[in-house]
């Protein structure tokens, strides 16, 4: 791995959070759907149209701003993760502390081939994760992560 390189997620997450958005923002169109259909007025299709048009807008702004906000790098003692669009959170991860890292993979995520790294540390309150990591590299990403953890552990 670079060490010092700061990386951005891979492009593919994007497609994820916009599907996973897309499945909270359908329900709550359908439903303003239904109500416009009750009321039968002009004024709740206009309604419907407008909220329909900001709902897309926002998973798409969101979706877009997240992805500019994620960097991580294998740093020469830690993985260091930075996110956050309004509060932004920096994050580092000693690799002696690591304990155990996860591969997890949401059928979204395997419909993109994706997975997310978790990564787990003696305090839960520094376990973090690594999501948009192509599921052709986690394997030898989560492999890397566990040898240094063991190898830095000893030391």
């Amino acid at each position: 791995m670079d060490a010092d390189e700061w990386r951005a997620l891979h492009p593919s997450i994007v497609r994820v959070w916009r599907a996973g958005a897309a499945l909270v923002a359908i329900p709550v169109l359908v439903m303003l759907l239904f109500v416009a259909l009750i009321a039968g007025h002009w004024v709740w299709w206009v309604v419907w149209s407008l909220a329909a048009a900001w709902f897309a807008w926002m998973a798409s702004a969101r979706v877009a701003r997240r992805y500019r906000a994620w960097r991580y790098r294998f740093g020469p003692d830690s993985l260091e993760l930075r996110r956050g669009v309004w509060w932004h959170v920096a994050t580092s991860v000693p690799y002696h502390r690591i304990q155990q890292v996860d591969v997890n993979q949401g059928p979204i995520q395997r419909h993109y081939g994706m997975v997310e790294l978790r990564l787990r540390t003696a305090s839960a309150g520094s376990d973090c994760s690594l999501p948009g990591v192509p599921q052709a590299d986690a394997d030898e990403l989560r492999a890397w992560l566990a040898a240094r953890a063991e190898r830095d552990d000893g030391a």
